[in-house]
């Protein structure tokens, strides 16, 4: 391994690549008032984490297999039942948490839940970088498409938009989010980012736009800062920290509120 990569950029990339991703997605989660389906849909990975752990490979790979899944299962039953997304989603949620807690051992279900940066290698951070990179590209290519449906269904469709292709897209780049952040900040905590940085944007933005960028600069900047104080005191969880430098800038927003 190159001193690249065994220095603290594997970390601080990683990082910053999982909270752009997350940040960025979350402007659409908090404007379609979903963040408690953002935080069931985090703890749907924790099956798919420890069969992968059971088969012997990347728990990346089995958390995204079982999120997405769950998506299909949640569309295939939505479709021949009256039940909300958010009803079937936090069906399956109390279903992954009850299975997650059988297949992981408690260390591990600790490391699931809360993130491990010790854990952190160079094949993650390829599939982080990789997971990211698709994340921003679709999310910037359907913009549009994902803001209007964001604001109102009804009228995306008068547009002319695939609302229920939309949809699903949005859902699994909220999986794939997910799955490339559970290993640093782990599954209970991930959604966090797919919520606390877009909220507190909202009380300093003007536009949509503005909202976007400013959730992002939150996001990359908290993550980035709840790993250094991670490096400071190792005994405190990498998801944690984050979590808590985030929950500061949610804070610290309100006395800039428009």
């Amino acid at each position: 391994m190159s001193i690249f990569f065994e220095s603290n950029f594997l970390i601080y990339a990683s990082g910053a690549l999982i909270a752009l991703a997350g940040s960025f997605l979350g402007v659409f989660v908090i404007s379609r008032k979903m963040a408690l389906v953002s935080d069931a849909l985090s703890h749907v990975a924790l099956p798919g984490v420890g069969i992968a752990l059971l088969l012997g490979i990347d728990i990346f790979w089995g958390a995204l297999a079982f999120l997405m899944t769950s998506l299909f299962l949640v569309n295939k039953i939505k479709s021949k039942t009256r039940l909300s997304e958010e009803t079937l989603v936090g069906i399956i949620f109390t279903f992954s948490i009850a299975i997650g807690v059988l297949l992981l051992p408690g260390e591990e279900l600790l490391e699931s839940l809360f993130g491990d940066i010790d854990a952190l290698g160079q094949n993650d951070f390829w599939i982080i970088l990789a997971g990211a990179i698709l994340i921003i590209i679709f999310s910037f290519k359907f913009f549009r498409e994902f803001s209007l449906v964001s604001f109102s269904e009804d009228w995306a469709r008068i547009q002319k938009i695939n609302v229920p292709f939309m949809n699903f897209l949005f859902f699994s780049l909220l999986a794939l989010s997910v799955a490339i952040g559970i290993k640093l900040i782990g599954a209970l905590l991930m959604s966090s980012l797919l919520i606390i940085p877009a909220a507190a944007s909202l009380n300093i933005s003007r536009n949509f736009f503005q909202t976007t960028i400013i959730s992002v600069i939150f996001g990359v900047v908290g993550m980035i800062a709840g790993l250094y104080f991670t490096s400071i005191f190792p005994a405190i969880p990498s998801g944690p920290a984050v979590v808590l430098v985030e929950i500061l800038f949610f804070g610290l927003s309100f006395l800039f509120k428009k």
